[in-house]
């Protein structure tokens, strides 16, 4: 069993194919589901600052994102799915709505938009028209002004479609706004006593995994399957934490190599940089294409290291929890495989799996040509 699972990520970084063995989402659920969620947008103001275009984008992103790292039983529970793109959704809105802020401090936003998720949680009363809308102002000004309303009737409906996951698995619950909060922390840098390395671009790789871990959101991922899934918390141990954690930051890291263009015109952390940041060999200091074609190597080479520890500690959780086994498969499989295909299969990064494949078949005049328009990022209305 061990073998069969590790060949699950046999060269899986560099792989660019969806993976046959993991079923492709049905265009018909694809599309209803994306539809009740845009229809939902359609009623507040949100739709028309953000734009319709890019509202439908996110929705379709957030639907795709949802079916492909849900198990294929609870793919057939559309109130799940429906849930779980609500929540999705409304988080990739408000991290775009957030990088359009450029160098300014959103940490009043920020608290504020915490306060919302934790009044709805709590069911309580909020006063929406508290939150008006200035159409004198910039965009971005009513974007972020637009933001609460949304998100406390998002979070609303999502709780309302989750209730019985919640009643029956409220540890789990917890868990996805724990790891929440702390991916609001990391859209403005409020993250316990490590901000000042959290805000340099070159930084320590185990502090980069901390932040790295937190700025992904994927942890949320990991629990929110756990609630799905009802797992009980008593099954649960920091080993079997740590292994949801290794599955997320392996996501992310992934994610790093495909969004390596964008991250870099945007001047942004990640995981290639800080790899050429903290080798001590000569070419990765030199400018140019050939030492960002030797970091983005080394960076594949280290996460593939990475595979290998997730393999281990499943085996080693398999021997000490062996009626835990199907869960952690369960979930190791959604979240990793579900989450390569899903970006495999997004123009949104067409770029980073160009650049995947041609350092797989060695054609450096491919690499090269990738990286003379960094702004461009396929696909993507919403930057």
């Amino acid at each position: 069993m061990m073998n069969k699972y590790m060949e699950h990520f046999s060269n899986l970084t560099v792989n660019t194919s969806i993976l046959k063995d993991m079923i492709h989402p049905s265009t018909e659920q694809t599309l209803y589901i994306k539809n009740k969620l845009v229809n939902f947008y359609k009623h507040y103001d949100v739709y028309n600052i953000y734009g319709d275009k890019q509202i439908n984008y996110v929705c379709e992103l957030a639907t795709n994102y949802a079916l492909w790292t849900l198990p294929v039983d609870l793919r057939n529970d559309n109130t799940v799915v429906e849930a779980y793109g609500y929540w999705l959704s409304i988080i990739w809105i408000i991290d775009s709505s957030f990088d359009t802020a450029g160098s300014k401090n959103l940490r009043t936003e920020k608290d504020i938009l915490v306060n919302i998720i934790e009044k709805a949680i709590n069911d309580e009363p909020v006063n929406l028209d508290n939150f008006v809308v200035d159409k004198n102002k910039s965009r971005h000004d009513q974007l972020m002004s637009s933001l609460p309303k949304v998100l406390y009737m998002t979070f609303t409906k999502y709780i309302l479609l989750i209730s019985t996951y919640k009643t029956m698995n409220n540890y789990a619950f917890d868990m996805t706004n724990k790891w929440l909060f702390k991916y609001f922390d990391n859209l403005v840098g409020d993250n316990d006593d490590k901000n000042i390395q959290y805000s340099k671009i070159e930084c320590d790789l185990d502090d980069y995994y901390e932040w790295r871990l937190a700025d992904s959101a994927m942890m949320c991922v990991c629990w929110h399957l756990v609630l799905f899934m009802n797992i009980p918390c008593e099954k649960l141990t920091d080993s079997h934490t740590k292994l949801f954690e290794i599955s997320s930051i392996l996501v992310a890291y992934h994610n790093d190599i495909l969004s390596y263009h964008r991250d870099i015109s945007q001047d942004t952390k990640n995981l290639v940089r800080c790899i050429m940041y903290n080798c001590s060999t000569p070419m990765y200091r030199e400018k140019g294409n050939e030492s960002i074609k030797a970091g983005v190597i080394t960076s594949i080479k280290y996460i593939d290291g990475i595979y290998g520890k997730l393999s281990n500690l499943y085996k080693e959780l398999i021997d000490q929890y062996p009626s835990n086994a199907k869960f952690m498969h369960d979930i190791c499989i959604s979240v990793v495989k579900g989450s390569h295909n899903w970006a495999n299969n997004e123009k949104r990064y067409e770029k980073g799996i160009r650049m995947i494949k041609s350092i797989e078949d060695n054609n450096d005049f491919d690499f090269y040509g990738l990286f003379d328009n960094l702004n461009v990022v396929s696909g993507d209305p919403t930057l």
